[in-house]
C-alpha cells in the first residue's frame, strides 16, 4: 500500500505473531509485585509487528511507550494468556511513569486456557510521559499468545469520560442491579482512575451523561467475579431503553473472568448510559461484583466538526466520520467448520441490528464489510461463543482475503460456555477494500449467539493534526485518454505523482479562473468533457 501516515497523527498498534514461551515469564517469586513488560522485544521470544506514529515511541527493548505530545489517548489491550501449570489469577498493571494508571485481573484455568481479556481505558498524557503496560501471575508460569494486540489512539472529541474500578464492588443478590453504583455496594472509584470532559459520570449512579446529540463510541470490559455458577446477563441501556444485551456463563472455576461491550450509538443530549447485571437462579449467592480494572468508557465521534488543516479531497474526513456497527441478535447454525456470524446463511433466521453506518457497506448476504474511503480503521470483533464441546478456537480478521490478525488459540470450554472473545486489529484501508470476520473450532460445533458484535471506525479523518496533501493513489484527474474526471469529492482523484489538469479545461470564457472582472456569465464546469 502506497499510503504513508507516519507523522500525521498520534496512534500505536502493536500485534503479537508468535507466541511467548511460557517459560520465560517466570512466577512472582522471580518477577516480583511489578511484573514484566509485556511489549519488551528481549522477553520470552515474543515476536511483534506494529504499525506506530512519529508522535509515539516505542522502545522495543524496554516495552515501553513515549508521547512526544500531550493529549487525550484511548489504549486497549486485547490480552490473550495462558498458564504453564497451575491456574491461578494474572494481574495487569500500567503505569504512566512511576504512577500506576491502571489494574486489572484475569483468572486463567489451566483447563481452560488460552484465555482472552480486554483491558482498556482513556488516559490524559504530558509531552514525554511513558506508558508501561506489565503482566505477573500469582504462581508458576505465563505465556502471552498469538493474537494479543495494543491500539492506541488520539481522542480527538471535547466529550469523553473512562472510569475504571479502583476497588472491587459486592453484592449477595441475583437480581438485576447497576454494578457501578457506588450505592449499591464497595465498588469505588479513585481520582487516578477517572478522566472526563464533557460526558459526566456519577459515581452514586453509576452512569455516564453525555452533553449533546451525536454518534458516540462505547466500550465497556466488564472484569466479573461470580461467585457459583450461574449464567450472567449483561445490559447497556440508554435511559430505560436496553440497546445491547448479552448471556454468558459465570464460572466460579475461573473467577475473575471478563466480557467486552463495544458499539456505537446514537444518543441525544442528557441521555444517561448504564449497565446492569443479573445472574439466573434464586435466592442469595456468593458475591457477585465488579472486579478491579472493570472500565466504562465513552466518546463522542466528530461530526460535522471543522478539524484544521481540512483537505479538501477528504471526503467524509475532515468534517465526519466513518463508521459501522453491527450487532447480532440470533445464534448461528451449529458448525464445526469455518463460521461468519454476519452471514445471513450461517442463520435459520438471521436478526441483524445495524446501529449506525456511514462510508461502510454491510452485505449480509456476503457477510463482508465494504469502506468507501481510505484510512486508518480500527476493528473491533466481539464474537459470543457456545461449544458443544471443547473448543481450541481459530479467529480471524481478513481484509481482502488475507489475514490481518489471527487469534490461533483461545480456548471455549463446554463447561464454562458461553464465552465471548474480542479480537482487534488497527489497519491502513483502500476505497473498496473488503472486511471479513470468521472463526473455526476445527471439529467441535460451535455457535456464534447474540450479543455478537462488530465495530469498525476510521481513526484519519478524526485527527486535528494532518497533513494539507495525502499520499493517495487513486484514479488522477486527467486519464490517459484526456477524459477529465469528476470535481467531486466522493472520488479519489488526488495523485501527487500524476499530472494534474489545469482548471481551465473545464470552464467556459476566461482561460484563467483569475481576474475574472466584466465577465458576463458564471463560469461553468461540464462533468466528464474531453480536452480539447
Amino acid at each position: 500500500m502506497a499510503i504513508d501516515y507516519s507523522g500525521r497523527a498520534s496512534f500505536a498498534y502493536v500485534l503479537v505473531t508468535t507466541s511467548s514461551n511460557v517459560r520465560a515469564i517466570d512466577d512472582v517469586g522471580v518477577l516480583g509485585a511489578t511484573g514484566i513488560p509485556v511489549f519488551d522485544t528481549d522477553l520470552a521470544d515474543i515476536a511483534f509487528s506494529s504499525n506506530i506514529s512519529n508522535d509515539i515511541t516505542w522502545n522495543q527493548t524496554a516495552g515501553t511507550f513515549t508521547f512526544n505530545r500531550a493529549g487525550n489517548y484511548h489504549i486497549m489491550w486485547n490480552a490473550i494468556t495462558s498458564q504453564s501449570v497451575q491456574h491461578n489469577t494474572q494481574t495487569y498493571t500500567w503505569l504512566l511513569g512511576t504512577t500506576v494508571v491502571y489494574t486489572g485481573v484475569n483468572f486463567v484455568q489451566t483447563a481452560f486456557d488460552p484465555v482472552e481479556s480486554t483491558h482498556q481505558r482513556i488516559l490524559s498524557v504530558s509531552a514525554n510521559d511513558v506508558l508501561t503496560i506489565k503482566a505477573v501471575t500469582q504462581t508458576e508460569a505465563m505465556g502471552i499468545e498469538k493474537g494479543t494486540s495494543l491500539i492506541i489512539t488520539e481522542i480527538t472529541s471535547d466529550d469523553f469520560a473512562s472510569t475504571t474500578v479502583t476497588t472491587a464492588g459486592d453484592n449477595t443478590g441475583v437480581a438485576e442491579f447497576n454494578p457501578w453504583d457506588t450505592d449499591l455496594g464497595s465498588v469505588a472509584f479513585a481520582d487516578v482512575g477517572k478522566v472526563a470532559s464533557g460526558i459526566v459520570w456519577s459515581d452514586t449512579a453509576g452512569a455516564m451523561t453525555v452533553p449533546s446529540d451525536g454518534k458516540y463510541f462505547i466500550m465497556v470490559n466488564i472484569i466479573h467475579q461470580n461467585g457459583v455458577n450461574r449464567t450472567n446477563t449483561f445490559k447497556l441501556k440508554k435511559g430505560s431503553e436496553i440497546i445491547w444485551t448479552t448471556v454468558v456463563q459465570g464460572f466460579n472455576q475461573e473467577d475473575p473472568s471478563e466480557t467486552t461491550i463495544c458499539i456505537i450509538q446514537d444518543l441525544s443530549a442528557s441521555d444517561v448510559l448504564t449497565h446492569t447485571w443479573s445472574q439466573s437462579g434464586t435466592g442469595t449467592s456468593p458475591a457477585v461484583f465488579l472486579q478491579t480494572g472493570a472500565t466504562f468508557t465513552v466518546w463522542k465521534l466528530n461530526q460535522d466538526k471543522y478539524i484544521p488543516p481540512f483537505h479538501p479531497g477528504d471526503f467524509m474526513g475532515g468534517f465526519d466520520s466513518l463508521y459501522l456497527s453491527v450487532v447480532s441478535k440470533a445464534q448461528t447454525t451449529a458448525s464445526g467448520a469455518v463460521i461468519n456470524p454476519f452471514k445471513t446463511g450461517n442463520y435459520s433466521s438471521a436478526d441483524f441490528e445495524v446501529k449506525q453506518a456511514r462510508g461502510i457497506d454491510f452485505n449480509s448476504a456476503s457477510g463482508d464489510f465494504t469502506v468507501r474511503k481510505e484510512g486508518l480503521y480500527m476493528i473491533v470483533y466481539r464474537p459470543t461463543f457456545a461449544a458443544a464441546s471443547d473448543a481450541i478456537m481459530t479467529i480471524n480478521i481478513i481484509v481482502n482475503g488475507v489475514v490481518v490478525n489471527s487469534a490461533g488459540t483461545p480456548k471455549v470450554d463446554s463447561s464454562a460456555d458461553p464465552r465471548d472473545i474480542t479480537l482487534s486489529a488497527f489497519v491502513a484501508l483502500d476505497l473498496g477494500d473488503e472486511i471479513v470476520v470468521n472463526a473455526d473450532s476445527s471439529g467441535p460445533n460451535v455457535t456464534h449467539d447474540a450479543g455478537t458484535s462488530i465495530t469498525i471506525l476510521r481513526y484519519y479523518g478524526l485527527f486535528r493534526h494532518l497533513d494539507i496533501l495525502e499520499n493517495t493513489t487513486g484514479t488522477p484527474l486527467l486519464s490517459d485518454d484526456n477524459t477529465i474526471n469528476t470535481y467531486s469529492r466522493s472520488n479519489t482523484q488526488i495523485d501527487r505523482n500524476s499530472q494534474q489538469a489545469p482548471f481551465k479545461f473545464g470552464i467556459r470564457g476566461a482561460g484563467t479562473i483569475r481576474n475574472q472582472i466584466g465577465l458576463t456569465k458564471d463560469s461553468v464546469v461540464t462533468l466528464g468533457d474531453k480536452k480539447s
